[in-house]
């Protein structure tokens, strides 16, 4: 199970917030679809998922594990150990790709 717990992301640079105290759960074999806008903090998100961003507030669980206390010698592993993320691709580049590859739907390849 992955699980955010009150999470912020907000940079240092002035850019907006990525994320604002985000809470939910993702359940195993749950299927999650993450959608947004243009700088919503997808990408963000899903970094936190396998420790390579850190929140600003709250915390981020994996198998009831803070995953960002987890060891640097250990993140390797665990990120084995996280399900397959796959990310969509935007409309715009599907769009892009139907007209490249003639119509045809090979999403992910």
């Amino acid at each position: 199970m992955i699980y955010f717990d009150n999470v912020s992301k907000h940079y240092s640079d002035g850019r907006a917030s990525g994320l604002e105290e985000i809470t939910f759960q993702v359940e195993p074999k749950e299927f999650v679809s993450i959608v947004g806008h243009s700088g919503a903090g997808k990408t963000t998100l899903l970094k936190m998922i396998i420790a390579e961003d850190r929140p600003s507030a709250g915390t981020v669980f994996y198998e009831s594990v803070d995953v960002h206390r987890i060891p640097k010698s250990k993140l390797p592993q665990y990120r084995r150990s996280v399900p397959r993320l796959q990310i969509t691709a935007t409309q715009d580049r599907l769009r892009k790709r139907r007209v490249c590859d003639g119509g045809k739907r090979s999403y992910g390849r």
